[in-house]
């Protein structure tokens, strides 16, 4: 049996949203622009490219920077190559998610995998773990 290297990219898509401390009544709403609720913050996937022996397994977690900012929500879509690669499972045992309001969910026949929760209290930091996810080479 031949084993075949495959090239591997992760493409990540993301929302955050940061709501402590702001209530917002429809009421004495005109024009509201929704980019200014939205916190600035980074993601980081490692590794976001390598290559890989075909039907091995590598885990890659999913790290939030909140760049000074407190958030308490997250909602995050991750896009990969489904030709290439294959989610074995999402894990979210250890994460900065206190409530999951959607199970950490994937579609291999989409290519996407979704974290959606909320931080209670909310969070500011450099590097939390959302999650992780174990791909698996195709």
């Amino acid at each position: 049996m031949i084993n075949r290297l495959a090239k591997v990219f992760i493409i990540s898509g993301i929302i955050f949203s940061s709501f402590l401390g702001h209530f917002v009544y429809a009421q004495s709403i005109n024009n509201l622009d929704a980019s200014k609720l939205l916190s600035r913050v980074n993601v980081s996937l490692s590794p976001r490219s390598g290559s890989f022996v075909e039907g091995s397994t590598f885990d890659v977690p999913i790290l939030v920077n909140t760049k000074g900012r407190s958030i308490n929500g997250i909602e995050l879509t991750v896009n990969f190559d489904k030709n290439k690669l294959a989610i074995v499972r999402p894990s979210s045992s250890t994460s900065i998610i206190g409530v999951w309001v959607e199970a950490p969910s994937y579609d291999n026949t989409r290519g996407i995998a979704r974290y959606v929760g909320v931080v209670p209290n909310g969070i500011n930091t450099e590097a939390g773990l959302v999650g992780s996810i174990t791909f698996q080479a195709a």
